[in-house]
């Protein structure tokens, strides 16, 4: 199972920064919700 691209840590580094962008997603679209609901009521 080796890819042969970087240094061992290269693959969970990448891993790490998906989780990232991905939380930093999910945040955003959660204030745009509340933010939305906020302004109904």
């Amino acid at each position: 199972m080796t890819h042969g691209h970087g240094p061992p840590s290269e693959p969970t580094q990448r891993i790490d920064d998906c989780c990232a962008f991905r939380l930093i997603a999910w945040i955003t679209s959660f204030v745009k919700v509340i933010s939305a609901f906020w302004k109904k009521s």
